[in-house]
This record gives C-alpha cells, sequence and structure tokens, in this order.
C-alpha cells in the first residue's frame, strides 16, 4: 500500500471490530459487516495477510447497498470501489492494530477481488459474454455490438 495520502485513524474507529454478521467465513471472518464509530454501517472484506496481520478494506454502505451484494446485482468490488476506503489491521487475536483512510486506488490491486466475482459462488452469471473492439468504450457499448453478443450467445451449444 502507498503512503502517498493516507490518514492514521485511531485504533477505535471500529470499535471492537466485531463482525454483525458474517457474509464469508474461511478460517474466520473474510467478509462481513460492522458499524462505524457514527454508527454507519460498513463492509469489511479480507484483503491480505502481512507479517502475521490481516488487513481489511473496510467501507460505509446502505441497508440497500448489501441487499444488491447479497442478490448479486453489485459485485465485491463495485461495492468496495467507494469515494471512503479504510484499511484496518488486526493481529492474530482479531485485536485492532491500526485504521488508515487511503484512496482506492492505493489498495494492492492484486489483493482485491476479480471484477465480477460477486459473494457467493451461486451468484455468479452462468453465461459472460465478452466483447471487443475499437468502438467499444466504458459506460458506451454500441447497440450493434450488444445485438452481436446477444446473437453469438444463443448460437453457443449448451
Amino acid at each position: 500500500m502507498s503512503e502517498k495520502s493516507e490518514v492514521k485513524k485511531g485504533n477505535d474507529y471500529f470499535g471492537a471490530f466485531e463482525p454483525l454478521e458474517v457474509l464469508i467465513w474461511l478460517d474466520g471472518p473474510r467478509t462481513f459487516t460492522l458499524l462505524d464509530g457514527d454508527g454507519q454501517l460498513c463492509l469489511a472484506h479480507w484483503l491480505q495477510e502481512k507479517e502475521n496481520h490481516w488487513h481489511y478494506v473496510v467501507v460505509p454502505i446502505t441497508d440497500q447497498i448489501l441487499k444488491e451484494l447479497n442478490n448479486g446485482e453489485q459485485s465485491l468490488l463495485d461495492v468496495l470501489h467507494q469515494p471512503r476506503v479504510y484499511v484496518v489491521s488486526v493481529d492474530a487475536q482479531f485485536q485492532t492494530q491500526s485504521v488508515s483512510l487511503v484512496q482506492f486506488e492505493q489498495l494492492p490491486q492484486e489483493a482485491l477481488p476479480v471484477r465480477g466475482t460477486m459473494l457467493r459462488r451461486e451468484l455468479e452469471p452462468v453465461l459472460r459474454p465478452r466483447s471487443i473492439g475499437a468502438e467499444i468504450k466504458p459506460g458506451d457499448i454500441p447497440e450493434s455490438v450488444l445485438k452481436t453478443t446477444v446473437e453469438n450467445a444463443r448460437k453457443t451449444p449448451t
């Protein structure tokens, strides 16, 4: 993680860093909800282990965002890409060692969920069509490209 615009917060910024609802458990809580010091709902997602500490990325969310995440309407990466992003480091006893406010771009990108990864495997799309071309730009896919992509998907043997 880069140090360029990291803002240290008190270790108690997220209280005892206790999960409200564990969404993913794997040798401990990997993805869960919790409250920050102001009572705002947040999502914590395990980022990486470094020097015997677990690092979590924590972002404020709403009940609606949590519902969309649970229903597969938003991916983990979409939910984590927020204006306020915290990195919380906890030790082996799950005691908070540090809390830092960072920019999303400062997070180790290789440790983040892959684009399109859903909260649970059963929420993953069965078919994920891919279109490439010079006319495709983020947020702007021509109708002709969408039509061709759908037609090609229909032709794919099941």
